[in-house]
């Protein structure tokens, strides 16, 4: 056997080692790296279901408790309303005194106070928007307060072009 026929023999027992080596790997590694992928597709599936199940948890918790907030502050609206004649509601300073001590007792909750008569026509008005000789007869809001007796709207613009809600009770007579 000559020098370079043995080396010949040395080299491809190296390369078959190597071709060994790297089935035993390969072999070994694939199912693992399958594995990995499939628990990567099922896992990430699963958390992102589970962070809008908690999403949506969430934003039913602060729905509901701004629904309660609002709840609260239409009965004190409408206890207020009923407690007191229309005539003492029109005076601006009973609205005003009206309008500090419901803000007193719901921290600061109301902007404005209006008094609105059957025909829709704001009566008295205590707040930071010109809204004395409005008419309101043919809004939905006021529709659906003369029919039901109270109203608590979406946030709308309105006449004041500024993002608001309604919250609106009618006085039992």
């Amino acid at each position: 056997m000559t020098t370079d026929r043995i080396r010949h023999l040395f080299g491809e027992r190296k390369t078959l080692k190597w071709r060994i080596v790297a089935v035993l790997l390969v072999a070994a590694m694939l199912p693992l790296i399958l594995s990995g992928f499939g628990s990567w597709v099922v896992f990430r599936d699963m958390l992102e279901q589970k962070s809008y199940e908690q999403m949506r948890s969430l934003v039913k918790s602060h729905a509901r408790a701004i629904e309660d907030h609002l709840t609260g502050r239409l009965h004190l609206l409408q206890f207020t309303a009923d407690s007191r004649a229309f005539g003492e509601m029109s005076d601006i300073k009973q609205l005003q005194r009206t309008l500090s001590n419901l803000n007193r007792s719901s921290n600061q909750s109301f902007i404005d106070l209006g008094v609105i008569d059957a025909n829709g026509d704001h009566t008295a008005y205590i707040g930071p928007y010109d809204l004395q000789d409005r008419n309101y007869s043919q809004e939905d809001w006021f529709k659906e307060v003369m029919i039901s007796g109270s109203y608590i709207s979406d946030v709308f613009l309105g006449f004041r072009q500024v993002p608001h809600c309604i919250i609106a009770v009618k006085a039992d007579d």
